[in-house]
């Protein structure tokens, strides 16, 4: 009797993770690297509470292709890769063929999650009408900044907003997630480590990797304090290193770039995996309220965000061993402020 109550139990077991290897659930991201960052919770929740196998991304390759192995993100399909621009049509104009790539890319999902589109428009009729050709399947349109949820972090909204449209009665009690979202792969220590060499870096001291930029120039803590700060710790005997992007290597000065690069090694042309793997590798990131902030404190590495006029209830990077610091003053931007400058060091030091 016991042997039979065994099998059975296995049987229901393995019953009930087959069902759940079935059930998928499609996530539609246009936004960049931060907005895909800040969707992972959204995606934590989801698997979690819905017993859901799989969720999938559709989102830009740029900002995104690194998350599948490393991440809750089980796959991603590149959105330049799908004719979406199709949903967007007025729906006495919009159709779909038997074979038309839009069913296929939908089917097989129980849940889909758009940030695209507004709720109550075209899109999202016409996105329910073709999610729903091959199978029954829940759509849920989320707006990039939730409007409902004042002073609250962004992440939280996203899942609050999820289980209001979607009916849930899973309580909405607790939605921070404060651990490590994107995990480091041994292999992206081996490379990072590799780049670093490259360009003359050598692991044996304490290493400190800055980013200067952010999409808002008025997000750019002023470049002194980097400056600064980088001579500071080099006294120390620690390693400053910055690291520059497309975006800041476009946008700032020449004069700007050639103080970066006669204070400091300066990290540039790496693609968002290199940077990734260039980060898994430091001590310790310092950056703006940007997108490559979000990418160091998801990896778990220690890190200092810089925010200016930005609510970081709001907007604070997500990560185990995340220090705000908030300088509201219109200064941020336009003048250095050892006050602030203090601040950082004494952060590194905690």
């Amino acid at each position: 009797m016991e042997a039979r109550e065994q099998i059975l139990d296995l049987l229901e077991k393995n019953s009930s993770e087959a069902l759940k290897r079935a059930r998928r659930c499609l996530i539609l991201q246009p936004g960049a690297i931060g907005d895909c960052l800040l969707t992972l919770p959204l995606a934590h929740f989801i698997k979690r509470n819905l017993k859901v196998g799989a969720v999938d991304l559709i989102a830009r390759g740029e900002y995104a292709g690194f998350l599948p192995g490393r991440s809750c993100i089980d796959s991603i399909r590149t959105i330049d890769s799908v004719n979406m621009h199709k949903l967007f049509l007025a729906c006495d104009s919009f159709e779909v063929e038997q074979n038309d790539e839009l069913i296929d890319l939908f089917a097989g999902f129980c849940y889909v999650v758009s940030f695209m589109g507004k709720a109550d428009s075209d899109f999202e009729r016409n996105l329910i009408f073709t999610v729903n050709c091959s199978n029954s399947s829940e759509v849920i349109l989320l707006e990039q900044i939730p409007s409902i949820f004042e002073n609250e972090h962004i992440s939280a909204g996203h899942i609050k907003n999820f289980i209001l449209q979607s009916g849930l009665k899973t309580t909405a009690d607790n939605c921070s997630f404060e651990g490590q979202l994107i995990n480091v792969l041994h292999s992206d220590i081996t490379a990072g480590r590799d780049i670093l060499k490259s360009f003359g870096i050598k692991d044996k001291n304490t290493l400190i990797i800055m980013h200067p930029g952010a999409g808002n120039i008025k997000k750019c803590w002023n470049l002194s304090n980097y400056i600064c700060l980088a001579k500071t710790l080099q006294r120390q005997g620690k390693q400053a290193v910055f690291l520059l992007g497309p975006a800041e290597l476009e946008k700032f000065s020449k004069a700007r770039l050639d103080s970066i690069s006669d204070t400091a090694v300066t990290l540039t042309q790496l693609s968002l995996t290199e940077v990734l793997q260039v980060i898994s590798c430091a001590d310790c990131f310092i950056g703006n309220d940007s997108g490559i902030t979000h990418l160091a404190a998801t990896l778990g590495i220690k890190t200092v965000a810089l925010f200016g006029h930005t609510n970081p209830k709001v907007y604070r990077p997500l990560g185990p061993d995340v220090t705000v610091i908030q300088n509201e003053n219109v200064e941020f931007a336009s003048a250095p402020s050892v006050e602030m400058q203090q601040k950082v060091l004494e952060a590194l030091d905690s």
